[in-house]
């Protein structure tokens, strides 16, 4: 059972790993935008990551494949992955006299629910004991995929790339660019309020 102190020193830290490509390609917002040359294809890429990107953060889900690992203090009953949607995860590890140990996987298992996913204990396991008493002392890797609703995803970022490229000189940022396509209503069906 943990105490007071130690459940506010567990700080959960997100470090970002790896990611796939946006749902949106070079070719399909080419297209959307009725555009042939290649000359702003690097600034039509670019806005469709910075889009992308943005719309992640706005909605607190991920739009594409991204992987992650969640560093933690240390091990509670019920460690929360709040990124979606989870896909899987690869190890846990925690750190041994300043070695990273992978826990095997047999003593944990990963439960999906609709706005987070969680990582409990089987049945007559636990925890590591041995875990050094220091900060982000376990390493959490995982994956995310695709968010499940892409058709109005894929909308959404298609619309936003076109305002803001078709609006480039009068929109300074990708917030306001949001604003002015609209696309935040379309997030907003998505969004995971956070407490």
């Amino acid at each position: 059972m943990l105490t007071a102190a130690q459940t506010v020193r567990n700080a959960a830290i997100y470090q970002f790993v790896s990611q796939a490509a946006s749902p949106v390609n070079l070719a399909t917002m080419k297209s959307y935008l009725k555009i042939t040359a290649t000359a702003d294809d690097v600034l039509t890429q670019s806005m469709i990551d910075a889009v992308t990107e943005w719309g992640e953060k706005y909605t607190g889900r991920d739009f594409r494949a991204i992987t992650w690992d969640l560093l933690l203090d240390l091990f509670t009953d019920r460690i929360e992955l709040r990124r979606d949607p989870v896909a899987s995860f690869t190890t846990v590890k925690h750190l041994v006299d300043a070695a990273l140990v992978t826990v095997p996987n047999t003593v944990y298992y990963l439960k999906k629910l609709v706005q987070s996913s969680e990582i409990l204990l089987n049945e007559d396991q636990e925890w590591p004991t041995d875990t050094d008493n220091r900060e982000q002392a376990i390493e959490i890797r995982f994956v995310t995929k695709g968010y499940r609703c892409q058709k109005s995803i894929i909308d959404a970022i298609e619309r936003h790339v076109a305002f803001w490229y078709r609006n480039r000189g009068d929109c300074p940022n990708v917030k306001a660019s949001a604003e002015g396509a609209g696309v935040t209503a379309i997030y907003n069906q998505f969004r995971i309020s956070r407490v």
